[in-house]
């Protein structure tokens, strides 16, 4: 019996995801039926079958689940940033509540992310702590004049 793992897109091209996806795909046919697809297809939007050999990508495939896998069992805090996009998400007024609850340096004016992480690495992690500095205060990688 010949397995086939398929899928159908509006792309013109298949794309690296795709890829990925199909590999997704094929593990699950694996689980279910305890034989492997030894060949992915993708219908394109121009109306071309790709057939791309699962051996080809497996290794690929493999890693990047196993790296996705790490990090959904350890998850990493994160922390929303401003980015010239904000004014387009629809959750920046939550940012915005969060940075403020937090008194967070993002709020400094001007103030690019790699100053606020070298302001966190010398003591200074929220707006209070920056307003207490001591006159004269260095930091390392921080302009006196931009301090």
């Amino acid at each position: 019996m010949v397995l086939r793992t398929l899928d159908a897109k509006l792309a013109r091209a298949e794309k690296p995801t795709y890829l990925l996806q199909l590999c997704f795909y094929s593990d699950g046919i694996t689980a279910v039926q305890g034989t492997r697809p030894e060949h992915m297809h993708v219908f394109l939007g121009v109306g071309e079958k790709r057939t791309l050999p699962y051996d080809d990508f497996a290794a690929y495939y493999r890693r990047v689940r196993s790296r996705f896998e790490s990090v959904v069992a350890s998850p990493v805090a994160t922390e929303p940033y401003p980015v010239d996009q904000c004014a387009l998400c629809e959750f920046h007024g939550v940012c915005k509540d969060r940075w403020r609850a937090e008194d967070s340096l993002v709020l400094v004016a001007g103030a690019r992310r790699a100053q606020v992480v070298r302001l966190r690495d010398a003591g200074l992690p929220t707006l209070m702590a920056l307003e207490q500095a001591r006159p004269g205060t260095t930091l390392q990688h921080v302009a006196p004049h931009a301090f």
